[in-house]
């Protein structure tokens, strides 16, 4: 997994959590054996934007930065 969380540093990816199944759009930051730090942004209603384009184009959108657990993790594409 680190290997994958490496190659897609900086790059705007949609990540799905397995204890939740919520996915969301992010940039990743950072990252360690137990956790990755992304970049993510709020859309109007408080919630994580899911798609890329509203990532990308959300530029007066709140961003907040969050630790997310490699164990939760289901899929990054």
């Amino acid at each position: 997994m680190c290997a994958l969380v490496s190659k897609a540093r900086n790059l705007v990816v949609i990540i799905t959590l397995k204890s939740s199944g919520q996915s969301f759009a992010a940039r990743i930051v950072d990252y360690d054996d137990d956790f990755i730090e992304v970049l993510v942004r709020l859309n109007k209603n408080g919630e994580y934007v899911k798609k890329r384009e509203d990532f990308v184009n959300g530029d007066g959108e709140t961003q907040d930065r969050i630790l997310v657990a490699i164990a939760d993790i289901s899929t990054i594409s």
